[in-house]
């Protein structure tokens, strides 16, 4: 395994008390320049640096039209044997591995027309006719092109776009090779268009023919009152204001209602995960399907020529056969992102203005001024915290930026300009103040916020789970928004773009807040404290850190032998119900506690293949814990969770249902009743409901199960219930909501169909 960058700094960083040369040189030097000197100066002299670098093989990466005809040819034995999905994975490593037409002849358009094949059997015409495209456009050979031409007049057909098959068709036919196979496709197109068109042409007539008239709308998420014309992505809503205590923040100018989009933002610069490399498209973070790949590497892939020509313009060109270095660099990759696409010109004018009127260039912010480069000045002003940061995090925040800056020469990014060594300087204080910026402004840019399971997991941090984040970004508007642990906005992501919706109404002139991670409903006070002190350098006054922490605390409750209301450990062996006031000694309680702990320890990690047997452990560690825990016992909770999941796996949905129940009653108790983790947990059971529903044949005999309408109007309810929430948390596009719209039509439809009343 390659080494990180961190063990890179570990090695050449001395420690505070080594007396080592550079350590001492860099406490004493008079300003920043000097300072990044030393720095640029320890890198490049660095054996171990350039050991470090050497290592770093790019060519492992380079395209290979060997590679390319070996995928090919085992996607071409795959396709003769009838499996389609297996040949169109071999061709699309095909297509990834090939070089550029204008390196090797004919191997990238053979590919892109053997994977239009195999779409074209898949019937994914949309996709299969960009493919087809793409080998026109990349020299496809000349005697095979009325093939691919055919494969499109038939992609038009099944997309019933008859007057572009027409048009693809009369092209096949000129390039056909022989007067039979040209009489042949003439026939077919006299057919066609004696047929389809004639039928498209009265439809036009009567006015059927356009989504309008069928009742479909695109709908599309926007904010409240259009774009501010002062905070770029943020609602006409809100305004950014500034005081000595509160620092930036941002206010609304009129009322907010719960569910109202406050922010649409696309980031200034973001990273795609290495994670997601395989999975995800390198610009836009659209999930993959049939992707495209860099002109000249085989890291990046793009869901569409327009992402990839935009990610090579903007900054891959830069950045291609690099990729393995910047990764292990860290996150620290996206301030080298930040400054390729503000590009050299931009930075160069923002030098000018720093240091003009003889103004010596200061750490802090210059002035405001029509003459700044005002989209980098939103970068640049975001807030660091250099003095309370540690000598040794210093010099590694300025060891890598003077490492990137090496590399930006490297990469041709100076190429055509003769910089002066105090512009370089410049540029490299900027890469290490963006270092800086990051640490308490980056965003995870996730697929999704919060899983089920974790809503109610104590080690979450300010970080998010690894396997839910696609990126890293910045998004230099919502940066402004100051924290809090009861946060009024939740956020979500469509591709890149940040969605900030109102969670509760907020009164005109009333501040907008964000949540930095630590929140109040999944970590409890002490814990966010530190960490908020940790990262972001304060100390949280917000509402949930001035009040009890009872919420997180309940989650931890045993359950009163009074009035059966949470009993909250205090660490003795006595503690007094929050309801009734009741003290009362729970010492056997936390015995019994731990006993079945142990007990469902031992029944170890869900597996399908053992859920019958886990299940009965479950079962027999459930009636003990009710004795002893709160009914809304995190513990009891998650034991729940994972009966239901059991009886899930087995395929009794009733049983399952049963359970997911009593989890939504406990989600909506803790967490309240228009809480994203109750519309979780209401999508989970909307799921299975539908599945209980299927499995009385509700669907297929509705006449002879007249019981099931009661379960029919239940899952109506539960399905309106989860639309609610997600409508005020997510935008229109979230698969979620999509899903759950689906549902809905579908009772919808069985209601009316079993002539009783909707619910809806």
């Amino acid at each position: 395994m390659k080494k990180l960058w961190v063990d890179v700094l570990k090695a050449i960083l001395p420690t505070s008390n080594s007396g080592d040369l550079f350590h001492s040189a860099f406490e004493h030097c008079l300003d920043d320049d000097a300072t990044f000197k030393l720095a640029l100066e320890k890198i490049t002299r660095s054996d171990i640096v350039k050991n470090w670098l050497a290592s770093l093989d790019s060519h492992v990466h380079f395209k290979s039209a060997e590679a390319s005809k070996k995928h090919r040819s085992e996607g071409n034995q795959h396709f003769s044997n009838g499996k389609w999905h297996e040949a169109l994975e071999c061709y699309t490593k095909s297509i990834r591995s090939a070089p550029a037409a204008a390196v090797e002849a004919e191997v990238l358009a053979l590919a892109y027309g053997n994977r239009s094949a195999a779409l074209h059997r898949l019937e994914n015409f949309t996709d299969c006719i960009s493919d087809i495209n793409n080998a026109l456009e990349n020299g496809f050979p000349n005697e095979s092109r009325h093939k691919l031409l055919y494969r499109k007049y038939q992609c038009f057909v099944g997309l019933a776009k008859n007057e572009e098959a027409v048009a693809v068709m009369k092209e096949a036919i000129m390039l056909s090779p022989t007067s039979t196979l040209t009489r042949k496709l003439s026939q077919e197109l006299i057919e066609f268009e004696n047929t389809h068109c004639v039928l498209e042409k009265f439809g036009h007539l009567c006015g059927n023919s356009s989504s309008a008239a069928l009742g479909h709308e695109e709908r599309t998420t926007k904010p409240l009152g259009g774009f501010s014309s002062k905070l770029p992505g943020a609602s006409e809503a809100l305004e950014l204001r500034h005081s000595d205590e509160q620092g930036r923040y941002v206010v609304t100018t009129r009322p907010i209602s719960a569910g109202d989009v406050l922010f649409m933002e696309k980031p200034y610069a973001s990273i795609l995960l290495t994670s997601h490399y395989e999975t995800h498209c390198h610009h836009c973070y659209t999930e993959l399907t049939y992707p495209v790949g860099c002109w000249q590497c085989t890291q990046a892939l793009y869901c569409s020529e327009t992402c990839r020509s935009d990610s090579w313009t903007r900054y891959h060109r830069y950045e291609c056969s690099h990729l393995d270095l910047l990764n292990a660099i860290g996150v620290a990759y996206l301030s080298f992102r930040i400054i390729l696409v503000t590009g050299l010109t931009t930075l160069l004018n923002f030098r000018e203005f720093c240091y003009s009127k003889d103004a010596a260039f200061e750490q802090e912010a210059p002035p405001s001024s029509e003459d700044c480069e005002k989209d980098y000045r939103t970068i640049y002003d975001l807030i660091i915290h250099d003095k309370q940061s540690h000598e040794q995090d210093r010099m590694s925040y300025h060891l890598t930026a003077a490492l990137m800056l090496n590399l930006l020469e490297t990469v041709g990014f100076f190429k055509g300009v003769c910089l002066e060594e105090a512009e370089k300087i410049f540029i490299g204080r900027l890469l290490c103040r963006h270092i800086q910026q990051l640490i308490c402004n980056a965003y995870a840019i996730s697929a999704i916020q919060l899983t089920p399971e974790s809503a109610l997991d104590e080690a979450s941090n300010i970080v998010q789970d690894q396997e839910v984040r696609i990126a890293s970004a910045i998004f230099p508007s919502a940066s402004m928004m100051n924290h809090s642990c009861d946060p009024n906005i939740f956020s979500s992501f469509s591709k890149d773009v940040l969605i900030s919706k109102a969670v509760r109404d907020v009164p005109i002139g009333g501040e907008i807040f964000n949540c930095y991670g630590p929140h109040y409903a999944r970590m409890n006070k002490e814990k966010r404290q530190e960490a908020l002190m940790r990262q972001y350098a304060f100390h949280c006054t917000c509402s949930a850190c001035m009040g009890p922490d009872h919420v997180r605390s309940c989650l931890d409750a045993f359950k009163c032998c009074g009035c059966c209301g949470p009993v909250i450990d205090s660490g003795s062996t006595s503690a007094a119900c929050l309801n009734c006031k009741l003290e009362q000694n729970i010492a056997n309680q936390k015995k019994v506690l731990h006993k079945v702990e142990v007990m469902i320890a031992s029944v170890g990690d869900f597996s399908e293949q053992e859920a019958a047997q886990q299940l009965r452990g479950l079962l027999e560690c459930l009636p003990l814990l009710e004795q002893v825990l709160w009914e809304h016992n995190q513990v009891l909770i998650k034991t729940r969770n994972a009966v239901a999941k059991c009886y899930t796996s087995m395929g009794n949905y009733s049983a399952a249902a049963k359970y997911i129940k009593l989890v939504v009653e406990s989600f909506s108790r803790i967490y309240g009743n228009s809480s994203v983790e109750l519309g979780y947990q209401l999508y989970k059971y909307a799921i299975v409901m539908m599945q209980v529903l299927q499995n009385m044949e509700i669907f297929t005999d509705y006449r002879r199960n007249q019981p099931a309408k009661k379960y029919l109007k239940k899952t109506q309810l539960i399905v309106q219930r989860s639309l609610k929430i997600y409508h005020q948390y997510f935008s229109e596009e979230y698969a979620d909501i999509k899903e759950l719209e689906q549902m809905q039509a579908i009772l919808l439809q069985l209601a009316d169909v079993c002539n009783f009343k909707t619910v809806l």
